[in-house]
């Protein structure tokens, strides 16, 4: 389940992100969901203010310093990993 929180410190993340707005770029095409139970994979992200309650902080950074590039999309169909990533199932 992916139930991101973001944190504002480096070394408090699990996760360091970049959003880009290439496609193309992306490894993970991201659906933010409303609630918490609709978060059953790593492409949907319910993003909460609780750090008790995510399952995965991250930190959003520049391309270089990424672990992770995302892409936000606005049909829940459409979200899903698009390459092979060493922290699929781990969000």
């Amino acid at each position: 389940m992916a139930k991101i929180y973001q944190t504002f410190s480096f070394a408090d993340a699990q996760c360091k992100v970049h959003i880009t707005s290439d496609k193309g770029a992306a490894d993970l095409w991201v659906y933010n969901v409303s609630s918490r139970g609709l978060a059953s994979s790593d492409p949907l992200w319910y993003v909460t203010e609780n750090r008790a309650e995510a399952s995965t902080r991250i930190y959003f950074c520049s391309r270089g310093m990424s672990e992770l590039i995302v892409y936000f999309v606005q049909n829940r169909l459409e979200a899903g990993w698009q390459k092979k990533h060493r922290l699929q199932h781990r969000l």
